[in-house]
């Protein structure tokens, strides 16, 4: 069932949140007045993430229903399984894990259905521990599987997320450094967000750990405490994850406490992706005080000096501060002459602003301003960028000459 009452819904469509981890799906969504609910079935806050298939029949189903199933083979792990790339077989018959991974999503959202029908669906956020090329791909896959448009989709890390849901707290919580700690099966991972205040907007950088010898024991758990805290000035630490529940830490509750305070949850990472979700879709003012710098963020702004109606201008391509995987831009330009083009490359950490110059050999030799280009620009890494230009021509009297060129460069 649905925590709390549902009300008849307007025309405005619904922006979603979905963390996908391997052993949990979780939903949070905004409703009507904009407050951030998480979807609960069977008491929990986690949808299992696991698929079963009636043995013998194409029957479905997920979640507390796939767990409990009869009968029934169980697909878990679907996330790892599509970023592996591996058929899975189940009841005799291989199947493209992207695909499954579209099932999963899918049967996820549909248990909304009283909230938010697919075809309601407005701007959704996937968050994923960590997005690296391939996460992202089969992503990309399964969403448009599900038949979801990709503008309307955003990507971002558990980090990011845990970003735009710190933001969307109060700001006694995040007048300083922000510790998050979410403990599974799997151990306990940090996400240390520091805020730079020498920089215009404040940069907000995350580091990130994996404590893999953490045992679940008040001992253990004070030392990590004291070593992530340590001298640092922290204002709100939130503790994720069931395996906080109980009293087991009293020492380590002590600690965290000491002048900051904690929060025990488990919704933090889709509620952020819900924010996110509401940026995009232009229902919430971004913060434009802070910018988040994450290992997956481009870190520099790219652009060009161009001529705008007589006088001198900046025309900005991508701009820093947004995941390198989203970042791309597509423009038609007209040239004054065939020379290089120049990318003015300006990072955002302090150091030196600097000029790429992307060549185009044997470009065809046409009086001034009688060319135009197409560009094409996009991230290929988290460091290095492509570039595609195509010659236009300029109308009947320059016909196109079907060139075009490539090339690659460090942006930072």
């Amino acid at each position: 069932m649905l925590k709390g009452a549902i009300e008849k819904l307007s025309g405005e469509r619904t922006s979603i949140g979905i963390d996908i981890t391997d052993p949990y799906v979780q939903i949070s969504y905004a409703d009507e007045k904009g407050e951030l609910q998480t979807f609960e079935e069977e008491g929990s806050l986690l949808i299992p993430a696991v698929l079963s298939k009636e043995k013998g029949k194409d029957i479905w189903s997920c979640g507390a229903e796939a767990v409990s199933a009869q009968n029934c083979i169980q697909v878990k792990n679907i996330l790892s399984k599509a970023h592996d790339g591996n058929l899975v077989e189940i009841d005799g018959m291989d199947y493209d894990p992207v695909d499954l991974l579209a099932l999963l999503i899918k049967k996820c959202l549909s248990k909304l259905a009283r909230v938010c029908p697919l075809e309601r669906i407005g701007t959704v956020a996937l968050t994923v521990e960590t997005p690296d090329n391939r996460t992202v791909a089969v992503l990309d896959q399964a969403i448009s599987i599900v038949r979801i448009k990709r503008e309307q989709v955003v990507i971002l890390s558990h980090a990011e997320s845990a970003y735009f849901f710190v933001l969307n707290e109060p700001k006694g919580l995040r007048s300083a450094d922000v510790l998050i700690c979410s403990l599974d099966e799997a151990g306990l991972k940090s996400i240390y967000l520091k805020q730079n205040r020498n920089t215009t907007p404040v940069a907000v950088l995350s580091d990130e750990r994996m404590h893999s010898s953490f045992k679940k024991e008040d001992k253990y758990l004070s030392e990590i405490m004291k070593g992530l805290i340590g001298d640092n000035d922290v204002s709100a630490v939130y503790l994720l994850g069931t395996e906080f529940s109980g009293e087991w830490y009293p020492e380590s509750l002590n600690l965290i406490c000491r002048g900051r305070r904690a929060f025990l949850g488990t919704n933090l990472f889709s509620k952020g992706a819900v924010i996110a979700a509401l940026e995009r879709a232009g229902r919430r003012e971004p913060d434009k005080t802070h910018v988040f710098l994450g290992p997956d963020k481009l870190r520099s702004n790219l652009g060009l000096n161009v001529v705008r109606e007589g006088e001198d201008a900046y025309m900005a391509l991508l701009d820093a501060g947004r995941s390198w995987f989203e970042a791309a831009h597509e423009c038609d330009l007209i040239l004054d002459d065939p020379e290089p083009l120049e990318i003015a490359i300006t990072p955002i950490n302090g150091m030196s602003a600097r000029t790429v110059r992307v060549k185009m050999d044997g470009f065809p030799k046409r009086p001034p301003r009688a060319s135009r280009i197409h560009l094409e620009i996009r991230m290929i890494s988290d460091t290095k960028a492509k570039i595609k230009i195509t010659d236009l021509g300029f109308g009947d009297l320059f016909p196109s000459s079907g060139l075009s060129w490539e090339s690659e460069f460090l942006v930072s």
